[in-house]
């Protein structure tokens, strides 16, 4: 009895052994991929074949480093890291492109949603600057600062100047602030100052009313002069007017520096400051006209003059009223130098 009981569990295991292989040959193995930090990508080089998923394997095969569940084929930072699995690592030109829009920076330059990386990015006419794409703009250096920018100094730029520039290029002066087309003209100073586009230089004129060659101070007039009105380009003195300004009274044409003192009429005839008193004054020259350095004496002596109106008593060639010529000195004595 024993004996037939225990062939008969005999049989029951073989029968349980063969359906068992028959299951096996009739399911379909595939190869999965062990998934080791959990991120859901395999790695390729550790496999097991198996007709169900095991546990810790995944059917994926694209994990760049299975040790690391932040490195995967879809991930992106900026870390020096090859994120994606792409084989490249994430830096400025290796990413993907930016998108706009998605409040991220998709092509790892450190800026979100930006237009551009390079200049070729943009349209026609355009640059890349911050990101955005802006119109090339001109601008020109302004090295003292006054507002007004060099002409001849010019870089390109975007919406913004570059520090040091500015839009303006009409400065004729970059390295004086005073000099600039918003700044007031001085004039007889020889100095464009506000650079007008004929670049003249304004003198002052003053109305000889009387008549006999002097003017006076109390009424100028400014007048402007195409640059650098030299002999070949004289100046139009306006009529009615002269250069100088040393009539004491221009209603009498016989009041002025030149004429003789009249002891006894009570009047400054020659405009010393001096009423019925005559003053004479060193004439080292001999060109006539008395050293305007000289505070005069009332002896009259060997060498004298009675007017003290020489700019410079030692060249009898300058004098007051002299003819200006261009030789960098102020011949006529008034002032200038080569206006003529």
């Amino acid at each position: 009895m024993k004996t037939i009981l225990k062939l008969s569990l005999l049989f029951t295991l073989v029968l349980i052994v063969a359906c068992g292989n028959d299951d096996d040959e009739s399911c379909v193995e595939q190869t999965w991929y062990q998934d080791a930090d959990g991120d859901g990508f395999g790695n390729a080089n550790q496999t097991q074949n198996a007709c169900t998923q095991p546990n810790g394997y995944v059917s994926d095969n694209t994990d760049c480093d299975d040790s690391n569940s932040a490195l995967y084929p879809t991930s992106i930072s900026m870390d020096g890291i090859d994120n994606d699995g792409n084989g490249l690592i994430d830096e400025c030109g290796e990413c993907p492109s930016e998108i706009l829009g998605n409040n991220m920076d998709d092509d790892c330059d450190g800026v979100v949603d930006e237009e551009c990386d390079i200049d070729s990015d943009c349209g026609v006419g355009e640059t890349c600057f911050d990101g955005s794409c802006q119109t090339v703009t001109t601008y020109y250096a302004d090295n003292d600062n006054d507002g007004y920018g060099d002409a001849s100094n010019s870089t390109q730029a975007g919406n913004t100047p570059p520090t040091g520039y500015v839009l303006d290029n009409t400065d004729c002066d970059d390295t004086n602030a005073s000099i600039n087309p918003g700044a007031t003209e001085i004039p007889d100073n020889n100095i464009d100052e506000d650079c007008d586009v004929n670049s003249s230089k304004d003198y002052t004129f003053y109305a000889d009313v009387d008549g006999d060659g002097y003017g006076d101070i109390n009424n100028p007039l400014v007048a402007s002069c195409p640059a650098p009105c030299n002999a070949e380009e004289q100046m139009t003195i306006p009529t009615g007017y002269v250069f100088n300004s040393l009539d004491c009274d221009d209603q009498n044409a016989s009041i002025n520096p030149f004429e003789a003192e009249n002891t006894t009429d009570g009047i400054d005839n020659n405009c010393n400051g001096n009423i019925d008193v005559v003053y004479y004054y060193q004439d080292v020259d001999g060109d006539g006209f008395g050293d305007s350095n000289d505070a005069g004496t009332t002896v009259n002596f060997t060498g004298s003059s009675t007017n003290n109106t020489d700019c410079n008593d030692n060249d009898s060639n300058v004098y007051f009223g002299a003819p200006e010529i261009q030789d960098g000195i102020d011949n006529n004595c008034n002032g200038l130098v080569d206006e003529f």
